[in-house]
């Protein structure tokens, strides 16, 4: 870097230094300086932005947030200026974003949180571990204003991917019960849908008629019963989740999954996105690649 910031005075300034008056001396000086800021500037640049591709990913450059950083920054440096606002979000998305095991009706008792997101069946009834205890909790009240006044509003059901927010009539220490239909094993495009399901979750919470939910707790969508390995279904999750910290609006979601298990590979799709910010994490191709894992 030394030698390139004083090429310049080397091969203009120096052969002459013996040749010009003083005050041509004086002027060379200036312009050599001003030759050499910019040299200096170039090279920055050029470092910034190769660091911006191998801190967050290929696809750094090309993120919303960078592009607006640079186009504010265009006179101090916009590929530093990308750079900053990327590590932003990625320490934000560090801090929002906590994998726990358990129940997630047990979040609520451990940690503040305004809502929680309910893996459902497309009738929201008590059908399977979590949303059994999630009604158990809430009480025979839930399962009646869904089916006489959220439901019959969207058609009677949801779809895969869809949520819906109600009250939490008797579940103490939370606001709304969020309820989502993730994808089978047997679902058409199901890595679509689980990404559709976590999506409508998070902006269930956060474009709510009367207001927005920063805290949450969401349950490992489709990992169950539903029979999705969470070896495929924790690095769609963590994309999904990743953007939703982009959009803003959590300050922390606490993603429950039933059994440490769970919990480590949603952790480590975690720790992929920190890697690597601006690319989705790899997903296993196939079930002979998850059955590899196991053997």
């Amino acid at each position: 870097m030394p030698a390139m910031v004083t090429l310049v005075d080397e091969v203009v300034f120096v052969p002459v230094a013996g040749i010009l008056q003083a005050d041509a001396l004086q002027l060379l000086a200036g312009v050599c300086r001003l030759s050499n800021q910019q040299a200096m500037s170039l090279a920055m640049e050029d470092v910034w932005a190769q660091l911006l591709v191998a801190d967050f990913g290929a696809g750094a450059l090309d993120m919303p947030e960078s592009v607006a950083a640079m186009e504010d920054c265009r006179k101090h440096g916009t590929h530093r200026a990308a750079h900053r606002a990327i590590s932003e979000l990625r320490k934000r998305f560090s801090f929002t974003v906590v994998v726990v095991p358990g129940d997630i009706c047990d979040v609520p008792r451990k940690h503040f949180v305004e809502a929680i997101v309910c893996p459902s069946v497309p009738n929201c009834g008590p059908y399977g571990p979590c949303a059994r205890a999630v009604h158990r909790m809430a009480g025979p009240e839930l399962w009646k204003h869904l089916q006489t006044e959220l439901l019959p509003t969207i058609g009677g059901s949801l779809d895969v991917g869809q949520a819906i927010m109600a009250p939490p009539f008797d579940f103490q220490g939370i606001r709304a019960i969020v309820h989502v239909v993730g994808p089978t094993l047997a679902t058409p495009n199901r890595r679509d849908r689980l990404r559709d399901a976590y999506c409508s979750a998070l902006r269930a919470l956060r474009d709510a008629p009367d207001e927005s939910f920063s805290h949450a707790a969401i349950a490992s969508i489709s990992t169950g019963g539903n029979g999705i390995a969470p070896q495929e279904a924790a690095p769609i999750a963590m994309a999904a989740l990743r953007d939703a910290v982009r959009f803003g609006g959590l300050e922390k979601l606490y993603v429950v999954a039933w059994d440490e298990y769970t919990r480590s590979v949603f952790e480590d799709a975690k720790q992929t996105v920190l890697r690597s910010f601006s690319e989705d994490p790899a997903i296993l191709n196939n079930a002979d690649d998850i059955h590899a894992l196991f053997w």
